[in-house]
């Protein structure tokens, strides 16, 4: 542990607790439901033929229902996994290293904070779907939980979960920052981008945190975990690329809302399960301008590279 190593975990600790003394909860009384929340090209559908067969109506209804899976899907990295696997190696490195581990106490409350911010925009905007419950789009099967729940038990012997946390975030903070750079300024739903603004308020230390947990759990990994490691991590990250369940839901609850656009709806679900991956997901993911800490380590242990013909 140097000096440099202390001082930086200072400073992020210092900002983190400066940022919280100031933060107050939005309150999220209007919601403009005559603008789109995301830009087109983030949405599965409009990659497909069958996007023009919607009216403004139907497009703009499905613009704003993805804009809600895509907080739901964020609610789900910074309160799913991601906070077991911080827990366990928070509470590990409290002697060892306690600087980091308060940095990442921090870290949890704050994701904590974000949940609280996506679920009440959430509520808000469909709020039978989340009247008892924080998931309606992205629901994860038991065995896919229990599986995940086996793997965060010791993450010192699966760290790629420390990768796909890194990843994760970074995804999130680009994807904020391309929502607010979105021109003319008012182009989306100013509620829904300042929602993002205020995530983007924690979500740069949060990464710089996960960079370094990362070269910390990968510098002496044995070839062989090393490998094994990479192997998992492709696995799951191509599965979570695959255009499934919640984008279906997004489709399948369109429906319900506005009954002149059943007819197609099998066919809408056909053309979103035939795209090789998620295009929004995948776009940014594979950008090494947006996401240059995943990708300049990419360059160091080149096994956790995506490949991008996949």
């Amino acid at each position: 542990m140097t000096d440099r190593h202390t001082r930086t975990l200072s400073d992020i600790a210092a900002r983190s607790r400066a940022v919280g003394e100031r933060f107050r909860p939005p309150r999220f009384t209007t919601i403009e439901l005559d603008q789109p929340f995301v830009p087109e090209s983030f949405t599965q559908l409009y990659h497909t033929p069958l996007y023009q067969r919607l009216d403004d109506r139907q497009r703009l209804r499905y613009n704003q229902l993805y804009g809600l899976r895509t907080n739901e899907l964020f609610m789900l990295f910074e309160q799913g996994f991601t906070r077991r696997v911080i827990q366990r190696i928070a509470g590990a490195c409290r002697s060892t290293d306690p600087m980091l581990s308060e940095c990442l106490w921090l870290m949890l409350e704050e994701e904590s904070r974000h949940h609280r911010m996506f679920l009440d925009f959430n509520r808000r905007v469909l709020p039978a779907a989340y009247a008892d419950r924080h998931g309606h789009f992205a629901r994860a099967r038991l065995l896919e939980r229990g599986l995940l729940w086996l793997l965060t038990v010791r993450p010192d012997r699966w760290p790629f979960l420390l990768w796909l946390i890194l990843m994760l975030e970074e995804f999130s903070t680009a994807f904020s920052r391309l929502l607010i750079a979105q021109q003319p300024i008012d182009a989306l739903a100013p509620a829904y981008v300042r929602l993002h603004r205020l995530h983007l308020l924690d979500e740069e230390r949060h990464v710089h945190l996960d960079e370094t947990l990362v070269e910390q759990y990968f510098a002496a990994l044995p070839a062989t975990r090393l490998a094994r490691n990479a192997a998992a991590f492709k696995r799951l990250l191509h599965a979570l690329l695959a255009p499934r369940r919640s984008g279906i839901r997004v489709l399948q609850t369109l429906g319900g809302e506005q009954p002149s656009l059943r007819p197609l709806l099998p066919h809408l679900i056909d053309a979103v399960r035939a795209l090789p991956h998620d295009p929004g997901l995948y776009g940014i993911i594979t950008d090494p301008v947006a996401l240059p800490f995943t990708h300049r380590l990419q360059a160091r242990f080149p096994a956790f590279a995506l490949d991008r013909g996949r």
